[in-house]
């Protein structure tokens, strides 16, 4: 008899303790939760509050899905939205907060304020449903996360995303074919702050990237950087002659923060004065 009912209470009680995987939407169409999403007050990273209350008697992971959007009740504040999978752990009769890391996706409205409340779903977006897909597969840092939403949703430049790990590199490459643009020889990171009307002030804070060139003999050069057309804005000079070659890759890197925002370029020059090269820029 002690084995039998053992065996009874092994049976009701195991399949309670099973957690079950839903996404966030399909748990609400079950109606087995209710959820409500409240702004943290940024526009990036952990920008977004999600609270979950379980209604069902048995634990759930909640999958909040990449290319996930969330919808301000103010029309001029920022619509935001994941670019990587993230789940929520919800026990039985439970409630529980997280909150998620979602971006910007409309670069030219406010952030949203604090604690105002967001309607969500999948976004209706092709490209950045494209985008997210690429960008939950890949290791990819936040600032580029950012860039490539307002790059695919906005249209600001791709040079904004940095091309400093391989995975940097993937991402330019596929925003780049997605949008059907040609790909710029240079980064351009940006610092990005809200001023006091929560508006996203965006400041060139380098420009990085190589200036690729041949030469038919060795030679000293000497560099410029010019206002397009115009003045010299830097200068310098190599001492030793660089060897001639093809397809020469010269590692260039300039701190422009605080520049008037316009179309520059490098100029390289040889012994003699002649242009071996011209990279353009805009800062």
């Amino acid at each position: 008899m002690n084995a039998l009912i053992f065996l009874f209470g092994f049976v009701m009680i195991n399949p309670a303790l099973e957690i079950k995987t839903i996404s966030l939407e399909d748990a609400i169409l079950q109606k087995i939760i209710s959820a409500e999403a409240i702004a943290t007050g940024s526009y990036s990273e952990e920008s977004v509050k999600l609270t979950v209350t379980n209604k069902s008697n048995q634990p759930l992971k909640i999958v909040v899905p990449a290319g996930f959007s969330f919808y301000p009740q103010n029309k001029d504040e920022q619509t935001l939205i994941t670019t990587e999978e993230q789940p929520l752990l919800v026990d039985s009769q439970k409630s529980k907060s997280s909150n998620l890391k979602a971006f910007c996706s409309e670069h030219h409205n406010s952030a949203p304020s604090k604690d105002g409340k967001f309607k969500f779903g999948k976004t209706k977006i092709e490209n950045l449903r494209k985008l997210t897909d690429f960008t939950a597969k890949h290791k990819i840092g936040s600032n580029n996360l950012q860039e490539s939403v307002w790059a695919v949703a906005n249209g600001r430049s791709i040079s904004n995303i940095s091309m400093r790990t391989p995975e940097d590199k993937a991402l330019r490459v596929f925003v780049a074919e997605m949008l059907g643009i040609k790909d710029n020889w240079y980064s351009s990171p940006q610092e990005n702050h809200m001023d006091e009307n929560r508006n996203i002030v965006s400041e060139t804070l380098n420009i990085e990237g190589d200036l690729v060139f041949s030469i038919d003999k060795p030679t000293v050069f000497r560099q410029e950087v010019r206002v397009k057309g115009g003045e010299v804005k830097v200068t310098s000079q190599n001492t030793k002659p660089m060897p001639k070659g093809n397809n020469i890759e010269y590692k260039f890197s300039l701190k422009v923060k605080g520049w008037k925002k316009g179309e520059y370029e490098v100029v390289l020059l040889n012994a003699e004065n002649k242009v071996i090269g011209l990279w353009p820029f805009t800062v």
